[in-house]
Order: structure tokens, then C-alpha cells, then sequence
């Protein structure tokens, strides 16, 4: 599925496009909203593609050499480069007296374990990355998989059914009537009421909808395949923007969606997006990719997504020398910081793939091949 490069290599970009912009706490605009939805957008569908990606090996897991192998390839897929990412930004940009101290020994746990999105103290990961808290939602969505696969494998609709309920009524149940779960987490930390709504809203079970759109629209696609074969669709940059346009549009409401007032925005928004992707990613599976320049470019930055996605956020802080303590940007030169995360985020993306992802996954490949293998 070369087209759903091009999808991942958008995603990551415009995640890109929404921090550099935000970092900089430039004056806003009438629309600026929309470019703070970026981030979030970026995020949805990369969570919709996991679902998407992931759903036909859940639904085929028979033994405990499949479940092991399952889980074995996503390790290698997620955990090298983030372990990595995380030791050099403790290492390099969190104070000794900080790291060594029990909020950073209690952070450091919390990272190694993908648990720092359960709690409030941690979900900031020192203020090295702002990114990191996806990974752990990921990370619940590699654990749990197994299980909703072999319950979607057999009762598709009612599964679906379900994981939409589940995360709606979640979210529901913060904007109408969350401050029992508001104060469980937060006590009395001083944090305002509106981000702690959005952060209880972003655990793992409030995106259960997204998962639900992902694998609800691999299930179409397995079913429908020969239909969408026949069609002999071409993917392409162009195209594939224009099939994302209108959940870009959509981010006109983002602003509604953050704030836990607006019950009906805060709980349905991230999945009406989620249901806006789908034709694109529909579309970039079944699609040939035209060759062009442009696309090949797209399709490197889909392969190197993850390393694009990992590295932009401190390249960011160090480019306008903000520092972990959000000191107020620096942006002289604006043209030339720009050009410097530009550059040094892709040669970071290119060293995490080359000599971390793609060897990973080499080696779980052919280590897990041997699961299960008679001596």
C-alpha cells in the first residue's frame, strides 16, 4: 500500500507545520484556530492508520506464537527509536539535579513503561517532548488489539458499536458531568479546569473511537477489495490532500472541541474527523502511486514518519531556544530557524530510520520467524 506512505508522510508534516507555528507564540489571527487543529489532525490519523494498518493481524491471531509475535514486531517498531529519543533529551536537556531527583526518577519510570499519559505529573516528559504522550496511547493500542481483534474478527458490529460508545460516553461524561474524574486526577494541582478536561479526555479510551473508524474501515476494505481492485485508483499527492481536505476544513470547529463546555464538540469532534480520513485512506490503500518527484518525496516522508514525528519537537525548542523551561522564543532570522528544523528534523528521520527502525524490525522479523518452529 505505497499510497498510505503518502498519507503517513501528511500526517507527520502537518504535525511539523502546527509546532512550529505554536512554539512560536505568534500573534494570532481570525482563523488561527485551524492551525492549531493541525496537531490534533496529524495525531487522528495516525491513530485511524494504526487501527487500519494493525486490524488484519489481530483478527488472525490463533496462538500464543501469533500473540507473541504480534506483540514482538510492534515492539520493535515503536520502542528503539523512542528509547532512544527519550535517553539523549534526559540526557542532554533535563538538569542532573532534576533527572536525579523523584520527580525525574518517577518520569523516567513512567516513560520506560509508556505509562507517563496515565498521569498528570508525568504526561509533560520534562518538557523535552511534546509528542510523547501519543506513544503511549499507542502503546495501550499494541496491548489491547489482541483482544478487540478477536472480538471484531467476530462480532464486527457490535465491536464497533461498542469502542464508539465507549469512547463518546467517556467524553460525555467529562463534558457533562467530569469532576469526579477531574478531581481523581488532578486534585487540587492548580491546573486549570479546561486542560485537565482535555487531558482526561485524551486517555486511551477516549480515542477508542478513532481505533473503532480504523478497523471498521479495514473490515470494508477486506470485504469490498474487488470492488475497490476494480476501480484501478491512482494516489498521488494532490489527491490524497484533496481527499483530507475537508477534515482540514472541519478544524474551523477545533476551537469548540477543546473546551469541555461545548459537550457535544469535545465528545464527537476528533471522531467526525476521524470519519472525514477514511475516504483518503480507503483511496491510498487500494491506490497505485503515480511517479512523480513529488510523490516519491511524500512516500520518503511517510517511510521516515515516525523518525519525522519523534525528533521535530526538541529540534523546535532548540531553534528558538525556548529550552525545556518554555523560555519566550527567539525569532530573529525566523526564515533561517525554520530552515534549521527542516533540516536537521529529516537528517534526524533519515538516521532513526536507517540505523534504528529498519534494523529493528530486520532483526524482530527474522527472530520472530522462528517462534514456534520445531528445534
Amino acid at each position: 500500500m505505497p499510497g498510505i506512505e503518502i498519507i503517513r508522510g501528511v500526517a507527520a508534516l502537518v504535525v511539523v507545520a502546527h509546532h512550529m507555528w505554536s512554539l512560536s507564540t505568534l500573534p494570532r489571527f481570525r482563523w488561527y484556530w485551524m492551525v492549531e487543529g493541525f496537531g490534533s489532525f496529524g495525531v487522528n490519523i495516525f491513530f485511524v492508520l494504526s487501527a487500519f494498518l494493525l486490524s488484519p493481524p489481530s483478527w488472525a491471531l490463533r496462538t500464543r506464537s501469533d500473540l507473541a509475535s504480534f506483540w514482538g514486531r510492534r515492539a520493535a517498531r515503536i520502542m528503539p527509536a523512542y528509547f532512544v529519543n527519550v535517553f539523549l533529551l534526559f540526557l542532554f536537556f533535563v538538569p542532573v539535579g532534576v533527572l536525579f531527583s523523584k520527580v525525574g526518577l518517577k518520569q523516567v519510570l513512567a516513560n520506560l513503561t509508556f505509562t507517563h499519559q496515565l498521569f498528570p505529573s508525568t504526561i509533560g516528559s520534562l518538557g523535552t517532548n511534546g509528542v510523547l504522550w501519543t506513544l503511549s496511547v499507542e502503546f495501550f493500542l499494541y496491548l489491547s488489539l489482541p483482544f478487540i481483534g478477536w472480538l471484531f474478527s467476530r462480532a464486527p458490529f457490535a465491536t464497533f458499536t461498542a469502542m464508539m460508545a465507549a469512547g463518546t460516553g467517556w467524553r460525555l461524561l467529562i463534558g457533562l458531568n467530569g469532576d469526579g474524574l477531574r478531581n481523581f486526577y488532578f486534585g487540587d494541582s492548580g491546573v486549570g479546569i479546561e486542560l485537565q478536561s482535555l487531558l482526561v479526555a485524551r486517555q486511551f479510551v477516549g480515542y477508542l473511537p478513532l481505533f473503532a473508524i480504523g478497523m471498521g474501515a479495514r473490515w470494508v476494505y477486506e470485504n469490498k477489495r474487488s470492488w475497490f481492485e476494480a476501480r484501478e485508483f491512482t494516489i498521488n499527492l494532490p489527491i490524497a490532500l484533496g481527499l483530507l481536505f475537508p477534515g482540514m476544513l472541519f478544524l474551523v470547529f477545533v476551537e469548540r472541541s477543546a473546551f469541555y463546555t461545548h459537550w457535544v464538540w469535545f465528545s464527537t469532534f476528533d471522531t467526525i474527523v476521524g470519519v472525514l480520513i477514511v475516504p483518503a485512506l480507503l483511496v491510498a490503500a487500494a491506490g497505485t502511486l503515480a511517479p512523480s518527484r513529488v510523490n516519491r518525496l511524500a512516500e520518503w516522508a511517510g517511510q521516515r514518519s515516525y523518525g519525522l514525528y519523534l525528533w521535530h519537537f526538541p529540534v523546535i525548542l532548540v531553534a528558538y531556544e525556548r529550552g525545556i523551561a518554555y523560555a519566550p522564543p527567539v525569532l530573529g532570522y525566523w526564515w533561517a530557524r525554520i530552515a534549521f528544523i527542516l533540516v536537521i528534523t529529516a537528517i534526524l528521520a533519515e538516521v532513526s530510520y536507517r540505523a534504528i527502525e529498519m534494523p529493528a524490525q530486520r532483526w524482530a522479523k527474522l527472530r520472530l520467524q522462528t517462534v514456534g518452529r520445531p528445534s
